[in-house]
């Protein structure tokens, strides 16, 4: 928004005290209020690749531009547009020797495109999955979640909330949605689940994680949205809170929970840890506070925070 101060990237060398990188007046990250003709009001996704910080800037609900910096640490005039002109970065993922990004289109629907991030900005954007995968006769909008796992790259879409899988040569199979012609033939979720894993109130994939060899995928379930409604609320309230479905092999996936571990304003799986004490969990919840729960050896545990 006009007049106030730019979004802020924090740096840690410990994981313990975190102070902002340099933003002063003049310089490119200190008056970051407008590029590409979009408000700069958060930064989302950052990864590191071949030696460099990616990361997104743009509007709140997560879609900007790409910058870049050698010496992020340095802030200010380091950091720099790569993304072309009205491209909408979404997320990012360094994959098979590229960086992978998903985008966001409104119109066109998302696609998955990479770059090896060389030349002169703005870089050069190969296309992997267009055209929001192709589906009919709804698309989606936004590729919003991406992770590795055995060797592929898992994409989590939003509205419907679909799951893809890439593999090496960019070839790619259709996970989670509904089934649809592509360019490359006909395309069926190969876990046998719609969108949403066949509940239409999940709005998107937000995050997966893989731990102990399982890939867990959590969504944000949409029926919390409704809970002062008379009437629609008692219809969804049994399905209230985010859904957490697990697989072993990207294909055969068991539900965890389908109501938040019986959390119903926990909305969404906001973000996940892979940790040598468990796999954690962390949720959206804007009514009374979010969770963190940990799971290990088949046992959950929560904790609260206010």
């Amino acid at each position: 928004n006009k007049g106030v101060p730019p979004p802020r990237i924090l740096r840690s060398t410990d994981g313990v005290t975190f102070e902002p990188v340099p933003q002063d007046p003049g310089t490119f990250l200190g008056d970051l209020e407008t590029l590409d003709g979009i408000d700069m009001n958060s930064f989302r996704s950052v990864t590191a690749y071949n030696g460099r910080l990616y990361v997104t800037a743009g509007r709140i609900r997560g879609d900007g531009v790409l910058l870049e910096a050698a010496n992020p640490a340095g802030g200010n005039d380091n950091f720099r547009m790569v993304s072309p002109p009205g491209m909408r970065v979404y997320e990012l993922k360094p994959f098979n020797g590229f960086l992978y990004i998903g985008t966001y289109d409104p119109v066109e629907g998302y696609s998955v495109v990479k770059t090896d991030a060389t030349g002169t900005p703005p870089y050069t954007f190969i296309p992997v999955v267009t055209d929001g995968g192709f589906a009919q006769p709804l698309y989606s909008r936004a590729a919003v979640s991406m992770h590795i796992f055995e060797g592929r790259l898992y994409v989590g879409t939003d509205r419907p909330a679909e799951v893809i899988r890439i593999a090496p040569d960019d070839s790619w199979d259709l996970i989670v949605g509904t089934p649809r012609e592509t360019p490359d033939g006909m395309k069926s979720p190969l876990s046998g689940f719609g969108p949403g894993f066949d509940y239409a109130m999940n709005g998107h994939i937000w995050r997966m994680q893989d731990y102990d060899g399982w890939l867990y995928v959590g969504t944000m379930d949409q029926s919390t949205a409704w809970k002062e409604i008379p009437f629609i609320n008692d219809m969804f309230e049994p399905y209230m809170g985010f859904d957490l479905f697990t697989t072993p092999d990207g294909e055969h996936f068991t539900m965890i929970t389908r109501t938040g571990f019986d959390h119903k304003l926990d909305y969404g799986v906001r973000t996940f840890a892979s940790t040598p004490y468990g796999l954690f969990l962390g949720t959206a919840n804007e009514y009374y506070g979010t969770r963190v729960f940990r799971g290990m050896h088949g046992e959950v545990y929560t904790v609260h925070l206010p």
